[in-house]
């Protein structure tokens, strides 16, 4: 069973009417949390709150024979309630089969994949490391004015329902702002890169464009463009 498998359940177990309030929050702020850090301190709360609720067979027995059972149900009704969880229980069943226990032990079965965010950890770690990068990239003299203000507009919305949008927007941005070996050499040898450097400068630009060129570099090499390519190889991770 995946995590989303299972947090089909969880929602099941709160939709249950009988479900108690306290549970139902415990639901609420568990799924506040997914995709947060908070995530595995909700998931302990939900399933603490879970094993707290959930009725085990022997008491689910013991109240389908009580007269307790007999105000709420009748005496036939109890008569047969009793019936069904006798059966329930000599079929090995552990947990009250109602509504809202029912996909209480399949979570409780299952409770370790709620727990398991290490994955959530790494990416984590993974982006922040991504998010420096990208920083770094931002500042660099050599960055475009345009890739800046997405750059710009991407750190203002992270953590928020427009961050995804601002990511691919961005990452748009970069692949555009990258400059492939051949453009590279042809700026190089323009008389754009003279009035930019001079004659001396450019005819130094022009050579060290070729080189890299000679030397199989596929795009050029200032530090905006090296750092745009290694965010362009791990995109994913800001994208997710």
């Amino acid at each position: 069973m995946d995590k989303q498998t299972l947090q089909k359940q969880i929602r099941a177990m709160a939709a249950a009417r009988n479900c108690c309030p306290q549970l139902k929050d415990e639901v609420k702020n568990y799924f506040a949390a997914v995709g947060t850090a908070d995530e595995e301190f909700a998931a302990k709360n939900l399933i603490a709150e879970i094993e707290a609720d959930i009725t085990p067979i022997d008491k689910l027995v013991e109240f389908a024979h009580s007269a307790r059972a007999i105000q709420l149900l009748g005496k036939e009704g109890a008569r047969n309630y009793s019936a069904h969880a006798e059966a329930l229980k000599a079929k090995g069943a552990k947990y009250c089969d109602c509504a809202a226990c029912k996909p209480a032990a399949i979570i409780l079965e299952n409770k370790d994949i709620l727990l398991d965010v290490e994955d959530f950890k790494k990416n984590l770690e993974l982006k922040q490391a991504l998010l420096k990068k990208v920083w770094e990239m931002a500042v660099s003299p050599s960055c475009h004015p345009n890739l800046r203000e997405k750059v710009k507009r991407y750190f203002s919305v992270l953590g928020t329902p427009d961050e995804k949008q601002a990511a691919e927007d961005f990452i748009a941005k970069l692949k555009e702002c990258v400059v492939p070996i051949e453009l590279l050499v042809i700026n190089a040898h323009s008389n754009h890169a003279i009035e930019m450097f001079g004659v001396a400068g450019a005819k130094k630009f022009a050579a060290n464009a070729d080189a890299l060129k000679a030397s199989g570099a596929k795009y050029c090499n200032c530090r905006a463009c090296t750092i745009g390519l290694h965010i362009l190889e791990n995109k994913d991770v800001l994208l997710k």
